[in-house]
Formats: C-alpha cells, structure tokens, sequence
C-alpha cells in the first residue's frame, strides 16, 4: 500500500510539474505575441507620424513654392512693363532723330556746297553770295540719345527675359510641390483609416522613449 501511495503521490507531482509547464509554456507564447503586436503598434505609431510629418512638410513646400511664384510672376510682370516703357522710348529717340534728319536734309547736302556750285536739290547754279548753313548742334545729341536708348532697351530685354525664365522655373517648382502634397495627403489619409487604440489620435499622437516603454510594458 505504501508503494502504492508513493506511486499516485509521484504521478500526482508529475502531472503537476506538467501543468505548470505547459502554464509557463503558454504564459511565454502569450508574451511573446504581446512584445509582437506591441512592436508592430509601435512600427504602426512611426508611420503614422512620418506621414503627418510629410504632410506638413509638403503643405510648408507648397505655401513658399505659392509664395515665390507670386513674386516671381510680380518681378516678371514688372520687367515685361519696363521693357516697354524702353522699346517706346528707343522707337521715340528713333523718329525723332529720323524728323529731325529729313528736316536737315536740304541743309545737310549743302554743307559742303559753295556759291557757282549745283544745287544738290534743284541742280541749278548756287547764288555767289551763297553761304552753307551750319549744321544744328542737336543731331548728335539726337544720335546719342537713339544709343542710350537702345542699349537699355537691350538691357531691359536681357532681363525681362530671365525673369520669364525665373517664372517658368518656379512654375515648375510650384507644380512639383502640389503634386508632392497630394501624394502626402492620400498617404496620411490611409493612416487615419488604421485603427488606434484608446488615447491615442493620429494627428497628436508623439512617440517618444515615455510612450515606447509604456507600450512595451505589459499590462
């Protein structure tokens, strides 16, 4: 009867000893299927923040893209308004000196013409008494003024030319960046689909070491 006893009480133990191995054993895979779904929460809470991030990130690129093109297109306009004004001025120094050139003309063939001489005009005989008149002062001054009038002409055209260049590079720009903040906001919008737990939002959710431990720990 004792070796029977001391049998049962063996099994007994045994059978105990295997119960509590198995709890170990299942209280293990349930840690570990914690730490799992609490590292995939936490890969889940970085990808949700690097998406809000991007958003910002590309709203912030999209507004300085706006606000430069703004500008530029300002800058260009203005260019293009003075190289107006200039090509009006060129053209007005232009037929002034052309006016004042075919009211000299008579004059200006005389010149050099002396009394007995043809007229350069009419071809008959200059009066002895004939005197070529002087040349107006104002011609040369009506010379200069048609090249300093080209020549800011040409130089208010080499800018008007790279700003509208400028414009059409941050165009550009402006374009790359809206398209970039649509990508951004179809990402985040399929974060707001995954579903978070309790106390904790998307738009404000911060992952820093505080709430790292506290998701590790077990609860």
């Amino acid at each position: 009867e004792a070796h029977t006893a001391e049998t049962a009480r063996l099994a007994l133990l045994a059978t105990t000893v295997s119960d509590h191995q198995q709890a170990l054993t299942d209280r293990q895979k349930t840690l570990t299927a914690c730490e799992q779904s609490c590292e995939a929460l936490i890969g889940q809470l970085r990808t949700t923040i690097e998406a809000r991030e991007a958003l910002h990130s590309a709203r912030e690129e999209e507004q300085t893209a706006l606000a430069k093109q703004a500008a530029q297109l300002e800058a260009s306009e203005t260019a293009a308004q003075e190289l107006a004004r200039a090509e009006l001025k060129a053209t007005d120094a232009r037929a002034a000196l052309a006016a004042r050139h075919r009211v000299d003309l008579a004059a200006q063939l005389a010149h050099s013409c002396h009394g007995g001489d043809p007229c350069p005009v009419c071809s008959r005989p200059l009066p002895t008494s004939f005197v070529a008149p002087v040349l107006p002062e104002d011609v040369q001054t009506l010379t200069d003024a048609v090249s300093d009038a080209e020549a800011t002409e040409q130089a208010v055209r080499r800018t008007a030319s790279t700003e509208e260049g400028l414009a059409v590079t941050t165009e550009r720009v402006l374009k790359t960046a809206q398209e970039q903040l649509t990508a951004s906001l179809a990402i985040w919008e399929a974060q707001l689909a995954v579903v978070l737990p309790e106390r904790l939002a998307a738009d404000t959710v911060k992952l820093d070491d505080t709430t790292i431990e506290r998701l590790r720990t077990p609860q």
